[in-house]
């Protein structure tokens, strides 16, 4: 696996792809922020000209961080 650094000199990576990634990443900062953060992670494609983020939910965490969906649930305490 190549650094950014020579993935970019290889001519293997994007030469936009650090702008993408910094607009991805103040758009988030920006919304977390103003409380309006809705997805925790973002893949962008260059290639092909594609992006896809996953979202805050229940499903999407726990399928990340390796816990059945419950173990997110809310434990109140008496």
């Amino acid at each position: 696996m190549l650094s950014c650094e020579k993935a970019a000199i290889a001519n293997a990576q994007s030469m936009s792809i650090n702008h993408r990634i910094a607009d991805e990443a103040l758009d988030m900062l920006l919304r977390l922020l103003s409380g309006t953060l809705t997805r925790f992670a973002t893949y962008v494609n260059c290639r092909h000209g594609t992006a896809w983020s996953k979202f805050n939910t229940p499903e999407e965490v726990a399928a990340v961080i390796g816990k059945p969906k419950h173990y997110l649930r809310a434990v109140t305490k008496k």
